[in-house]
């Protein structure tokens, strides 16, 4: 609880972008706290979108390239 508390104060916010990444983690961290888990952030909506938008792009021209 005391390392809960002063990340809060601190404003630590530790994210791992993946799965692995985060259980990695939590093998660490269990040696010191047996109760903690593991949520991964998962992907950024910036990130996201971008994805979507690149995606739209990509379908477009393969449209293109077929009727031409």
């Amino acid at each position: 609880m005391k390392y809960l508390l002063l990340s809060a104060l601190f404003s630590l916010n530790v994210e791992y972008a993946d799965l692995s990444t985060c259980e990695q983690a939590l093998e660490q961290v269990k040696q010191h706290d047996k109760q903690a888990i593991c949520i991964p952030a998962g992907k950024d909506k910036g990130d996201q979108m971008f994805e979507k938008f690149l995606g739209l792009i990509q379908k477009l021209d393969n449209q293109k390239a077929q009727t031409d």
